[in-house]
């Protein structure tokens, strides 16, 4: 129910799609909490795209309680997304550099509230690269 929650938010937002079904593609359910504040960081850039008349970035969530983060033997156990606590968000896949730096100011200003009241942990992986990233993404982790 909560994916469900956050997935009828992302259906009615111009700028946010799904990839395939990774928010739940484990089978599991993500938090109540991680619904919330992904609907609340969709809100936030959303509302940012249109106070800066930006109208070519559109966003993705790539990843969740999903399998790769569940049977993938790299990542550490201890990693959030088997807990449905965190969720991955990229920039559409056909993305120039100047777009995902422009991008990811925007998600930064839109979670940096969240970071200092330490409702979430935020990471580039745009910029800094975990080990096993496939990809570019802004991994966010939700308390």
């Amino acid at each position: 129910p909560n994916a469900t929650r956050l997935r009828k938010v992302i259906v009615n937002t111009p700028f946010f799609s799904e990839k395939g079904f990774e928010l739940t593609s484990s089978g599991n359910d993500i938090t109540a909490p991680t619904a919330t504040k992904g609907i609340e960081v969709m809100r936030s850039i959303s509302g940012e795209l249109t106070k800066q008349g930006i109208k070519d970035l559109r966003f993705r969530w790539t990843g969740g309680h999903d399998l790769f983060h569940i049977l993938n033997p790299i990542p550490p156990k201890s990693t959030y997304h088997r807990l449905g606590k965190a969720l991955d968000l990229a920039i559409q896949t056909d993305a120039t550099s100047e777009q995902i730096k422009k991008a990811s100011d925007i998600v930064f200003n839109s979670v940096s509230g969240m970071v200092t009241l330490g409702q979430i942990d935020y990471l580039n992986e745009y910029e800094t690269p975990t080990g096993h990233a496939t990809g570019g993404h802004w991994h966010l982790t939700f308390k």
